[in-house]
């Protein structure tokens, strides 16, 4: 199936960060939709619990420590699963930037869960901006004019913001998927793409 036929959602977790000793959790996820080509403005975005009193890495970017009180009265991703499981589940294939990240949280999180398939606009990115230099959200995201629809279409969030991150991710991938010789591509050569 072809890129701008499918439906693709696109995942952002804002996580605790490496600290020893404890595994590493999401805080916030971010889901923002794709179809056919196109951002949709179907979103949705929430806090998850953390394990009572746990660290957090101190450089773990984002607003955690001013949502730390909101944080402990939340779902975890487990157990709030059946409200994410549409957003993930087939039809339906994930993008993120940084896929490893946000496919080793959920797979923490829901370990019997399988995807249609996985997109990782980082890859994509490099390959499709190879003069960029450094391919990280924000970068491009500003190059591509992803974020400033980003910022449109969630006003008052910024970097580091679940929603804004996937948002921004949305944007880029419907910018790709609107360039030459990215237009025709398939779904399983975006997945391939290293």
């Amino acid at each position: 199936m072809k890129a701008r036929e499918g439906w693709v959602t696109v995942l952002d977790f804002e996580t605790t960060g490496s600290v020893r000793g404890w595994a590493e959790e999401p805080w916030q996820i971010g889901v923002v939709e794709v179809r056919e080509g196109r951002v949709t403005g179907r979103m949705e975005d929430s806090w998850l619990r953390v394990a009572e009193g746990r660290p957090f890495n101190r450089y773990a970017p984002g607003r955690w420590a001013e949502v730390r009180g909101e944080l402990a009265g939340a779902d975890t991703l487990g157990s709030g699963w059946g409200r994410w499981r549409e957003w993930l589940s087939p039809p339906r294939w994930i993008a993120a930037h940084h896929a490893a990240t946000e496919k080793g949280v959920l797979s923490r999180a829901a370990p019997m869960h399988r995807a249609a398939g996985w997109i990782d606009t980082l890859a994509l990115a490099r390959a499709a901006l190879p003069g960029l230099g450094e391919w990280h959200l924000e970068r491009v995201a500003e190059a591509t004019g992803a974020a400033e629809r980003a910022r449109a279409l969630v006003p008052g969030r910024t970097w580091h913001d679940a929603l804004f991150d996937a948002a921004a991710t949305a944007f880029f991938l419907e910018w790709l998927l609107e360039q030459e010789g990215w237009n025709e591509m398939e779904l399983e050569a975006l997945e391939n793409v290293r």
